[in-house]
């Protein structure tokens, strides 16, 4: 099936409008893609680490709430001295301290306090004191073990987890699962850093997920709020089973990593922090599915853009191509027509573009093979009439030969040796020039009819003409065009000795150089200048030269060496320094061989 120009077209404006346009969107959604990530990681680096340092502060807050019981004389010799040492006083205090305590803020859910002198134990909770109750086995109480065995002041934060009384005795019911933060604080005498009890505080989140929830978005993020140990204080997933990204996260240098699992593919931006005696970690992270959500939106628009430009480019190229095509479908019917033999075109002009100037030339060269055909046809009648001419006037030139072989025969016998070689001579010029089967002859066959013509002109000049021949024996059966050597012969007699009253010279010589005959004629006539030699050669190249403007056959011998070997070929003439002129031919040797 041929491929049309008009298929070409449509096909090439499609594919080099898809071209620029796939690699643009391509791209234009890597580059937002990047920059997209770029940009949500050092925001949410920085939104992280502000949080984390929010979410610090508070926690510090928090802990430093028991310091207010340092401040309180009474309270602390209840500590010293134990509640039963004066208990209604004792109990007073206890309650007027823990109120304080418990109003201070409205996230504080439960505290306890235990006093180690007494083993005495009270809660509050729902704006409500315990009665006293006794906390016999410390080991059981979760950390309370640890801040005993501790020196000095030490907070234990308890990870998120549902409340419960400490005592049994608050009033908290088992079905409520309020998640709560526990802050447990160890109590000491200042001076002695004797232990004196424990205070626990816990807290509802709802202030802390104010913090956190400023830091992410919850449609498209998540947050995790961790000990560093894997114990989870709050996050925004539900059902968390494991992090297995912790120790991955744990061990980079930088606050973000590009995770990627059967749960969840995306970024992580984290940030780690000091509180209390334990290292907690701030992680937010959103999946990649989100975060380039609006490079695809983007892409979704070039979508939209590079289909519309494919459907304009489409019209456009049918349009285009129809348009462009026409004319040339106009030619081919007309190329045709030509084909068949009908010399005439059927439209008037293609336009004024370039189609229009190839319907022009096309016009013009059709009526060019028109008048071509008609010249061609009266040449050849010219030519029959000129070959009946030329079969009448060989019966002469035969007569001819003929009559001078008699002659030469009568001269011989009468004795005159002289007169039959010359006729002899003249014979062999005449077969030789009447011969015109073969173009090409043999080195020895040219030299021969040379030195025939030579004798003639020897025998004209007597002594004021000498000549001699050269040449090597393993060339003289080599193939050279006819008539090459001796119309070069003839151009010296008739521009040179005729019009010289010196005595003259002749010398051919041909030689094997290389692959090649170097066949050189050097005479000692008046010769040319470097001006005459250059006009000669230009003559010699140029299409319209005449025998007048070149010599007798010059034009005709570069011609013929130059159709038969081509650039091997070479034909010089030289200005000779004792004077006169060298003209050398030099052709391959192994062009008659092809030629034959």
């Amino acid at each position: 099936m041929k491929s049309s120009i008009r298929r070409k077209m449509i096909f090439y404006l499609i594919v080099f409008t898809i071209i620029p346009l796939g690699m643009s969107m391509t791209i234009t959604y890597f580059y937002t893609k990047n920059s997209v990530t770029n940009s949500f990681i050092q925001s949410s680096e920085t939104l992280v680490q502000k949080g984390a340092e929010d979410i610090q502060h508070y926690l510090e807050t928090i802990t430093s709430i028991p310091f207010q019981l340092y401040t309180l004389r009474d309270f602390a010799n209840v500590l010293t001295l134990g509640v039963e040492k004066n208990i209604d006083k004792s109990q007073l205090e206890i309650d007027r301290s823990l109120d304080n305590l418990y109003y201070s803020r409205d996230e504080i859910e439960q505290i306890h306090l235990y006093i180690e002198n007494g083993q005495d134990s009270y809660s509050i909770y729902n704006y409500k004191l315990s009665s006293r109750g006794k906390l016999e086995e410390l080991t059981k109480q979760p950390y309370y073990l640890r801040l005993k065995l501790a020196t000095g002041l030490q907070t234990i934060i308890e990870p998120t987890h549902p409340i419960y009384s400490y005592n049994n005795r608050s009033t908290v019911d088992k079905n409520v699962k309020t998640p709560v933060l526990s802050f447990h604080q160890r109590l000491m005498d200042v001076p002695s850093n004797q232990f004196l009890g424990i205070v626990s505080i816990d807290i509802t989140l709802k202030e802390l997920m104010i913090i956190v929830e400023r830091l992410y978005n919850e449609d498209t993020e998540d947050y995790y709020l961790l000990t560093t140990d894997g114990q989870m204080i709050t996050t925004s997933v539900d059902d968390v089973e494991s992090v297995d990204w912790l120790d991955t996260i744990l061990e980079q240098e930088e606050n973000h990593i590009h995770w990627s699992d059967e749960e969840f593919k995306g970024i992580m931006v984290y940030e780690t922090f000091k509180v209390a005696s334990d290292e907690w970690i701030l992680v937010k992270r959103i999946p990649y599915y989100e975060l380039h959500k609006d490079a695809r939106e983007i892409s979704y628009i070039n979508l939209l853009i590079l289909f519309f430009s494919l459907l304009i480019v489409e019209v456009g190229t049918l349009f285009i191509s129809f348009k462009m095509t026409a004319p040339i479908k106009v030619l081919i019917q007309n190329m045709k027509r030509v084909e068949k033999g009908e010399f005439k075109v059927d439209f008037k002009s293609l336009g004024d573009d370039e189609f229009g100037e190839l319907g022009h030339h096309f016009t013009s060269m059709v009526e060019t093979i028109d008048e071509l055909f008609v010249r061609e046809y009266l040449l050849e009648l010219r030519n029959k009439t000129n070959q009946l001419k030329v079969l009448q006037s060989q019966v002469n030139p035969h007569f001819l030969n003929n009559a001078l072989q008699s002659i030469g025969t009568s001269s011989l016998k009468q004795g005159d040796q002289e007169t039959y070689q010359l006729l002899m001579s003249l014979s062999k010029i005449m077969r030789y020039s009447m011969n015109n089967i073969e173009d090409f002859v043999t080195l020895r066959e040219e030299l021969e009819h040379s030195k025939a013509y030579l004798h003639l002109q020897k025998q004209r000049f007597k002594d004021r003409f000498t000549f001699d021949i050269s040449v090597d024996d393993d060339i003289l059966l080599s193939q050279l065009p006819k008539m090459t050597i001796q119309p070069i012969i003839e151009n010296y007699f008739k521009h040179g000795l005729e019009q010289d009253e010196r005595k003259g010279h002749l010398t051919i010589s041909c030689k094997k150089w290389e692959n090649k005959k170097w066949i050189s004629i050097q005479d000692n006539g008046k010769g040319m200048n470097e001006q005459e030699i250059e006009n000669l050669m230009v003559s010699l190249h140029s299409y319209n030269a005449t025998e007048q403007e070149n010599g007798i056959g010059l034009k005709n011998i570069y011609d013929r060496i130059k159709i038969y070997y081509g650039i091997d070929a070479e034909f010089k003439v030289e200005q000779n320094t004792t004077g006169g002129i060298t003209v050398n031919i030099i052709v391959p040797i192994s062009i008659e061989e092809e030629s034959l």
